[in-house]
């Protein structure tokens, strides 16, 4: 059986990872909202710019804060 000493580490480098691998489902997500849509529902004009800065927003300061908690960086 694998024991984890530490498990406060274990949980600061799993939120580590989802705050790095966030850009990637976000950017999934609006991928799947544009292309897979039915046309009456796909996000398309303002709002979907919108949604592209808000998305673009929240990925960088996703990988910001994930970095940033990395020691050593």
């Amino acid at each position: 059986m694998i024991t984890i000493p530490d498990l406060v580490s274990l949980d600061i480098g799993v939120e580590v990872m989802n705050a790095l691998l966030l850009p990637l489902v976000l950017g999934f997500l609006v991928a799947l909202s544009v292309k897979a849509l039915p046309a009456e529902h796909r996000l398309r004009g303002p709002y979907l710019w919108l949604v592209l800065f808000v998305t673009i927003l929240a990925g960088g300061l996703g990988v910001y804060g994930g970095l940033n908690s990395i020691p050593g960086w």
